[in-house]
C-alpha cells in the first residue's frame, strides 16, 4: 500500500489530493477536474515533491483504478505542471 505521505511531500499539496479523491475523481464532471486541477495548482505554487510512479502504483493497486482512467489523471497533472512552469518562464523572461 503506498501512502498518499509517499507520494506527495507537502502537506498543503497532499490535502489537495486528498480532496480530489475524496469526491468523484473517475467522473469528468467540470466540478471534478477543477479539483483536480487545484491540486496541480497546489503542486506548482509549493514545489512539493511528487512521485508520477507511486500515484499510478497507489491508484492501480490500492483504488483498484483503470489504466485509462490513471493515464488521462496522470497526463492532466503533468501537462499542467508544464505549462504553469512554462508560464512562470515566459513571465520572468518577457518584462
Amino acid at each position: 500500500m503506498v501512502t498518499l505521505e509517499e507520494i506527495v511531500s507537502g502537506s498543503k499539496t497532499r490535502e489537495r489530493l486528498k480532496i480530489f479523491l475524496g469526491q468523484f475523481p473517475l467522473t469528468h464532471h467540470p466540478n471534478d477536474i477543477e479539483r483536480l486541477d487545484h491540486f496541480i495548482i497546489e503542486l506548482h505554487r509549493y514545489g512539493s515533491n511528487y512521485s508520477r510512479s507511486k500515484f499510478h502504483d497507489h491508484l492501480k493497486n490500492d483504488l483498484k483504478w483503470e489504466d485509462r482512467d490513471i493515464d488521462w489523471r496522470l497526463d492532466r497533472i503533468d501537462i499542467g505542471v508544464r505549462i504553469l512552469a512554462a508560464r512562470k518562464s515566459f513571465r520572468m523572461h518577457n518584462f
